[in-house]
């Protein structure tokens, strides 16, 4: 899967994770996606993500040849599926000419009627899956175990700032 978009984009994607996921429970999900919250798919959502916004990776995204290796990691897809904005279908055909057996693409045109939620999720169809919950849940697991604990307040020694609370005295 093929997502850009910052974090509150990624959290809107995480119904449709969560379909595929529960609908094929056996397939390698991969997500190609934008660091570092595309990370924070992995392990419920997907099984892998990639990093899509790095240089190397900018010719899935204009007219032209992909590069050796690109060409090489996506030939071993049998599903693609893109949410980005993909209006002269581009990002399709690239994927296509590396060798994807199947694109799927959502639409480009987002309707203002229509959440954000439910738009993506018009892939499904053509997985055989409905959205059957919208509600984007993003676990929080257990707080790593540290020694020490330390926090401050940029700024909190403004010199004005003390004038002022000293006036409230």
């Amino acid at each position: 899967m093929l997502r850009g978009g910052a974090l509150g984009d990624l959290i809107l994607t995480l119904p449709l994770l969560s379909e595929i996921r529960e609908g094929y429970p056996n397939v390698e999900v991969v997500l190609l996606g934008i660091f570092p919250q595309a990370r924070l798919a992995a392990p419920e959502f997907v099984d892998r993500v990639k990093r899509i916004d790095a240089p190397d990776w900018v010719p899935i995204f204009v007219e032209g040849v992909l590069p050796d290796f690109v060409r090489n990691w996506l030939k071993g897809f049998d599903l693609a599926i893109n949410l980005w904005s993909d209006p002269g279908s581009i990002i399709a055909r690239n994927l296509a000419a590396a060798g994807v057996k199947q694109v799927i693409a959502v639409s480009s045109r987002m309707r203002p009627d229509v959440h954000a939620v439910f738009h993506l999720a018009d892939v499904l169809g053509a997985l055989g899956l409905t959205l059957r919950n919208p509600v984007p849940k993003l676990a929080v697991g257990p707080k790593p175990v540290k020694s020490a604990t330390f926090g401050f307040h940029v700024g909190s020694g403004f010199c004005p700032k003390e004038l002022a609370d000293r006036s409230l005295d």
